[in-house]
């Protein structure tokens, strides 16, 4: 254990200019420290869900502590213990807890507990001694069991119950009541929640509450703030009802709500938290077994939970639940379902979903299964078991095995620990449980320096628990609001036992983040103990907040009182000098009196607007220790102006650019008055040298308008200089009075081209129809119509006519091409426009190329796929195709694992398709094998579809076969003794101890187990018969091999008369 404690050094800030500080004047007050050591220090904080407020006093003597709650490692060595229990099977039934060492896992290290019954398992420090208490449901007992933590392990003999009516799986650990003591919370199959609060003396039915939610819960339970009050909420799966609660906890010990949300009745089993959409809300995952093969993702939000935010997946049987984990380290939570069905249900792989990071996050198209072997899962626990950076799978596996450990990162590597029948085990998480990162945060209430003063400097110490490869991080952010708000600083982080950061200088309140870290989670941090001396200042700060007169366009000669806003920001009352300063020739100075947060206007000495011009305005404020000298001014702007007289010509509208020989045009231009008055001034607009008009027009103040002028006609053909004048007297800008532009006048050009041939080009298949297609443009100022021709080669040619708009650009399609002829053909199409000025666009030219297409598919593998015999013999056979436009002749190779490839050449027609037929293969060896078959046409146009690719799984081959009865048949003397005899054969792939029972009548029937290699037949005897009830009786013998591939023969009958 590393325990670190700090000598507080009693130090004063530096004077250290920083751009991110505010700047502090040291008028020094009292020292104020600010001590968090107590749970009652500590309780009033924002806490993360993963970690409580307790009692312990481990390194400092006051009982307060910021700490996790959960724990996964009952002996503080390092590694993960994994918990699993027996629910049936040879007696006596047993909870084991298999502990975890640097070796790994071994099924001779374990702790083992006496059990009546199975159920879930959680870890807690209960009695903070440091060692980890094992919580058990105990499922059909009626009690929970509290195992004391000891160095070696939780005891066995040092046991506390807790009783509750009906079955429970489910059991939980959290302080729902804040009172520092974990509860112990309790899910049964009668509909009701038990919860047992704990207390100093521990835990008792007197001091136990019942909530009824009238269904069975006794399957599965998490815990977390849904609606982030700062009280754990509770959710819990129902077994027998189509709704599971979402319970909103409160204080007194009262549920505040209870919400409905819908599920599946019979039989929910899983409940799985965390933020999969990363909206900083936490999600609900729900599955289950039986009828139930659907999961539903319930996203959180601020109005909480609903059907119409909700995603829905179908993993299957989950009897084992589920986990959320960050399985491809992308920073987003993927889930694994744990498949399983209670009882002789099947067999499954656990299936990851991979969170898809948008809308709906989950899909079946984006899972998988894991590994190589299946299992009846009825629980499991992912962490990465070994720390080699792979996650591993822990699964309680509820079949007369083992449960196994499935080894990152091919999960087929597992070590099977012994069970039977397991039936859950430690199922909480490690990690935060919004995104199951190793780190949770305390963030501290407020602390209030005092209504006169600011932080000037301060010292800051911590005492903490840190393991190895953990961590305890402190940092601190400040404000002037007694609530944090935008206005607040940053978090800075501290150094332990060193200064304040210096981003907090020269705020009122100020409040601590502690970040706890681990890298192992057998190993957990936690806080004990937090010292800040404070040295507070007194706060003085005023400042200028605005300019209200001189500002904008004054006019000359205008009398004006210079006025701004000041405030006092600091806390003390104050007086102080205000400056106001204009250009170069005025300045005044008033003192001004404001109270702590007051505002008020100040007015200065009258100012005479002279002479024209621009000048500057600056107010400044002047208070000897001022700590924020960036709010004490204000600097503006003023212009003195005459009694203006302005008129503008903006732009020429038209004409302009270019136009046709003989067109009319409308001349228009754009103008403004920038007049302190109202105007009425002369237009002038002119066109070369033939054109001049002159228009009067009215405006208002900063009016802008257009005017409109009398037709020009466009001639002759040339450039002609446009330009329009005012004409304002007494006009004080000139230099804004006129406008040049110039119009072209062109006679008319025709001018239509094809600009590109879109089809056909390239290559095509033969046989394939392809519609001709090209663009052509119109580069004329007019509506044309003209005919287009395309032409394939010496075999097609088609015109169309085709309208474009001036300058418009469309495309041209024509009757349909069959491409029927192999080769390179020229593709050609051309404009047939008369009087078109410029032919050398008028044509594109292109080719295409006829192919002939070659493509052999293999289209199906029809055996050997799916599970085969040892043994036996099977002919390969695949589906091909051939898809080119001629006859061929295909070869095609079939290959089963590595030690079987066969070839064989197929002749098929174009369009064809059938099956191809390939040498006996001799099914040898168990195992999956890759079966592949490919076609190898030369010159294929489409290789995607050449292969094929499906499995074959050779499996063992049992059969026990009861041949013949050879003795006792036909008649017998009363009073004879007789051996009965039969003959029996092993046809399995492997030698069988093979069960043989032989009956005579109703009185006789024994059992003998006859070892047998394979395909061989023996006789087999059985203890001596008398033959004393006279009659006829039915003799038979029959075989009871386990997993007999064929009962049909296990069976042979016969008679003896006595």
């Amino acid at each position: 254990m590393n325990i670190l404690v700090i000598l507080v050094i009693n130090l004063l800030w530096a004077e250290n200019p920083s751009s991110n500080a505010r700047s502090v004047s040291l008028h020094q007050t009292d020292q104020v420290i600010w001590n968090e050591s107590r749970w009652q220090d500590f309780i009033d904080g924002e806490i993360d869900p993963s970690l409580y407020v307790s009692r312990r006093a481990q390194l400092e003597p006051d009982s307060g502590c910021v700490e996790f709650f959960a724990r996964f490692d009952v002996d503080n060595n390092g590694y993960y213990d994994l918990g699993c229990a027996d629910d049936s099977g040879p007696a006596p039934r047993y909870l084991r807890l298999y502990k975890g060492y640097s070796f790994g896992y071994r099924p001779e290290s374990l702790l083992v507990y006496p059990i009546p019954s199975a159920g879930n398992i959680d870890l807690a420090d209960l009695n903070l001694d440091g060692w980890p208490e094992l919580i058990h449901s105990g499922w059909s007992t009626g009690y929970v069991t509290i195992y004391w933590g000891t160095p070696n392990g939780p005891s066995a003999i040092d046991t506390t119950i807790l009783p509750y009516q009906g079955y429970s799986e489910a059991v939980s650990v959290y302080d729902l009541d804040h009172d520092t003591y974990l509860d112990i919370i309790i899910g049964s199959s009668i509909g009701r929640i038990y919860i047992y609060w704990g207390s100093s003396s521990g835990y008792s039915q007197a001091n136990r509450t019942d909530v009824n939610v009238q269904y069975s819960a006794g399957h599965n339970i998490e815990i977390a703030d849904f609606d982030k009050d700062g009280w754990g909420d509770i959710t819990v799966a129902l077994w027998t009802h189509n709704q599971n609660p979402v319970i909103y906890w409160g204080p007194n010990r009262q549920p505040r709500e209870i919400v409905w949300l819908p599920f599946f009745y019979n039989n929910a089993h899983g409940v799985t938290v965390g933020d999969f959409n990363r909206d900083g809300w936490l999600d609900i995952v729900y599955q289950g077994y039986d009828a139930v093969q659907t999961s539903y993702i319930y996203f959180g939000s601020p109005s909480g939970f609903s059907t119409t935010n909700r995603t829905q997946i179908n993993p299957g049987k989950c009897y084992g639940g589920s986990a959320a984990v960050d399985w491809n380290y992308d920073g987003w939570l993927d889930l694994i379902y744990l498949r399983g069905n209670w009882y002789g249900g099947g067999t499954w792989k656990p299936r990851v979903y991979i969170n898809t990071r948008s809308q709906p996050y989950f899909t079946d198209a984006n899972s998988y299964e894991l590994g190589d072997k299946e299992f009846n899962a009825s629980g499991g626990f992912v962490a990465d078991f070994n720390f080699d950076g792979n996650l591993d799978i822990f699964i309680n596996n509820l079949l007369l095995d083992s449960s196994y450990i499935l080894w990152g990162p091919n999960y087929t590597d597992k070590t099977g620990l012994p069970v039977h029948y397991d039936h859950h085990g430690v199922w909480r998480e490690p990690g935060n449980i919004y995104d199951r990162s190793f780190s949770a945060y305390y963030y501290s209430s407020v602390f209030d320096v005092g209504p006169d003063s600011i932080i000037g400097s301060g010292v800051i110490s911590w005492i903490a628990y840190e393991p190895p490869e953990t961590e305890v991080h402190i940092a601190l952010r400040a404000g002037d609001t007694p609530t944090p708000d935008s206005t607040w600083t940053n978090f800075y982080f501290a150094t332990n036992g060193n200064y304040l950061p210096i981003q907090v200088r020269g705020y009122r309140y100020l409040q601590y983040r502690a970040t706890l870290e681990y890298w192992r989670p057998c190993y957990l941090p936690h806080l004990e103990k937090i010292t800040i001396q404070v040295h507070p200042v007194v706060a003085y700060d005023v400042g200028v907040t605005q300019i209200i007169a001189p500002v904008g366009v004054v006019d000359s000669g205008q009398v004006i009182t210079p006025t701004a806003i000041v405030e006092n920001f600091g806390n003390r009352a104050c007086n102080f000098p205000v400056t106001f300063k204009i250009g170069t020739n005025y300045t005044a100075t008033r003192y001004k009196y404001l109270n702590v947060g007051q505002s008020d206007t100040v007015m200065f000495s009258t100012w005479i607007a002279s002479p024209c011009g621009t000048y500057l305005v600056k107010c400044s404020t002047a208070l000897v220790g001022d700590n924020n000298p960036v709010n004490d001014f204000q600097i503006d702007s003023v212009r003195v102006q005459g009694q203006l007289l302005d008129v503008a010509v903006l732009d020429i509208w038209a004409p302009i650019g270019t136009v046709d020989s003989g067109s009319v045009s409308i001349p228009v231009a754009v103008v403004r008055n920038y007049s302190a008055t109202a105007v009425n001034f002369p237009v002038t607009l002119r066109i070369g040298s033939n054109y001049s008009r002159t228009r009067f027009k009215q405006l208002a103040i900063n009016q802008s308008d257009t005017v409109g002028f009398q037709p020009w006609l466009a001639e002759p053909v040339g450039t002609h200089l446009v330009k329009c004048t005012t004409g304002l007297g007494g006009d004080m800008n000139p230099a804004n009075d006129f406008r040049i532009d110039s119009v072209c006048v062109i006679a008319p050009a025709y001018d239509v081209e094809v600009s590109q041939i879109l089809a056909p080009t390239g290559v095509v298949d033969s046989g394939a129809v392809v519609i001709p297609v090209a663009r052509v443009r119109n580069h004329s100022q007019n509506v044309l119509t003209f005919p287009v021709l395309f032409t394939i080669g010496q075999e097609y040619s088609h015109r169309r006519n085709k309208t474009l708009n001036p300058f418009g650009s469309d495309t041209v399609g024509f009757l349909a091409w069959t491409a029927s002829h192999y080769g390179t053909h020229l593709v050609k199409c051309s404009t047939e426009l008369v009087g078109d000025v410029n032919p050398s666009n008028d044509r594109k030219i292109d080719s295409v190329r006829v192919r002939e297409i070659i493509d052999a598919a293999t289209i199906a593998i029809l055996s050997p796929i799916g599970y085969v015999d040892s043994g036996a013999q099977v002919f390969p056979i695949a589906r091909i195709a051939n898809y080119s436009t001629s006859f061929q002749s295909i070869p095609v190779r079939f290959s089963i694992g590595t030690n079987y490839l066969a070839n064989r050449t197929k002749s098929l027609g174009p369009g064809v398709s059938d099956t191809v037929r390939f040498p006996v293969w001799t099914a040898e060896h168990f195992g999956t094998y890759l079966v592949k078959c490919s076609t190898a046409l030369f010159g294929d146009s489409n290789p995607s579809n050449d292969s094929r690719i499906d499995s074959v799984i050779v499996r063992e081959y049992n059969d026990a076969a009861a041949i013949a009865i050879l003795a006792p048949t036909g008649i017998v003397d009363s009073g004879m003794v007789v051996t009965p005899v039969a003959r029996i054969a092993n046809y399995s792939t492997q030698p069988k101890d093979i069960p043989v029972i032989f009956t005579i009548g109703s009185n006789y029937c024994e059992t003998r187990t006859k070892f047998l290699n394979s395909n061989v037949i023996d006789t087999v005897h059985f203890p001596s018969w008398t033959a004393i009830q006279l009659g006829n009786h039915l003799v038979k013998c029959s075989t009871a091999l386990l997993g007999d591939s064929n009962p049909t023969n296990d069976l042979v009958t016969d008679s003896v008369t006595v």
